[in-house]
Formats: C-alpha cells, structure tokens, sequence
C-alpha cells in the first residue's frame, strides 16, 4: 500500500544556490496531507507538525533533514475510522511522534 504525503508549508529557506538551502518548516503553518488507496475511494487526512527541518546540498545532491508528526493529531474526517486507525495502525498513545527522514531527491530544486 503507497502512501503520499505533502507537505503544504510556509518554509523558511536560507543560503544561496552554490550553498547548502536549509528549509526550516514552521509547525504553525504547515499541514501534512495523506492519502491512502481503498477499496471504493481514497482516504484523505492530515496531520499536524510537530517540527521539521531539511537541509539539501545543490553541488552535491546530499539531503538530510527530519519531520516529526503528531502521531495523535491523525484525522482522515471520520471519528470511527480514526479511533481505529490510532488504537490499532498507528498505536499512537504508545508511539505519540512519526518521523520522516528525507534520504533522495528527483529532480531540481530551486533554491527560492
């Protein structure tokens, strides 16, 4: 099962193109966005960001970084399929943080 996750963030970048771009993310305006393949539809959700930062080398393509998620904050817009999806997925009362850490990168980046 893919999952996609966006990050739809207000991010902070630092440096010039020839130099390391550090994104610092701002847990007030960023919002992680999934979606999951079902049966009949996908299910959308989100989750709030606890703190992230992601650091990317132009010159050499190198990229580092971590994004922590408030495993709690989960919400897909339904009240059964969440409680589910915290008790028995995510098991997040036991494991309150998810941590994404970047390791590739397609493409260009621009380093605006």
């Amino acid at each position: 099962m893919r999952s996609q996750l966006l990050l739809t963030s207000l991010l902070l970048c630092t440096a010039a193109w020839a130099q390391e771009i550090v994104m610092d993310l701002d847990d007030a305006h960023t919002t992680v966005r999934y979606t999951l393949p079902a049966t009949l539809h996908s299910v959308h959700g989100t989750f709030k960001l606890k703190r992230g930062s992601i650091r990317f080398d132009p010159a050499t393509g190198k990229i580092g970084g971590d994004v922590i998620v408030d495993a709690t904050s989960g919400n897909s817009g339904s009240d059964g399929r969440d409680r589910k999806m915290h008790k028995d997925v995510l098991q997040s009362e036991r494991y309150p943080e998810i941590a994404f850490i970047p390791y590739h990168v397609e493409g260009t980046v621009d380093p605006r």
